[in-house]
C-alpha cells in the first residue's frame, strides 16, 4: 500500500485496507455528503456492485504483468515471495 499511496495512484476516498480508513469512515463520509446534497435540494444516488467473484476469473499471472508494466509494482512485493 505505501507504493500505490506515495505514488498518487489512490483516491483519497479509497478506504479499504489502508490504515486510519474503515467502512465506519467511509459510510459516516457518504452520509455527510448525502445530507450536504439534501440540504442543497440537490439529487444523490448510490450505485452499490459487488464484484468479489469476478477476481476469481482473473488471470492472475496476467494480472501481475500487468501491475509491474503499467505501475512498476513487482509480483513479489504483492505474494510475499523473494525476488529471483
Amino acid at each position: 500500500m505505501p507504493y500505490l499511496e506515495q505514488s498518487g495512484l489512490l483516491s483519497h476516498t479509497q478506504s479499504g485496507f489502508r490504515g486510519q480508513h474503515s467502512t465506519e469512515t467511509l459510510l459516516l463520509s457518504l452520509l455527510s455528503d448525502m445530507y450536504t446534497d439534501i440540504d442543497r435540494s440537490q439529487l444523490s444516488m448510490l450505485a452499490l456492485f459487488n464484484v468479489s467473484a469476478a477476481f476469481d476469473m482473473v488471470d492472475h499471472e496476467l494480472l501481475l504483468q500487468r501491475l509491474h508494466l503499467s505501475f512498476g509494482i513487482d509480483a513479489h512485493l504483492l505474494t510475499g515471495s523473494n525476488p529471483t
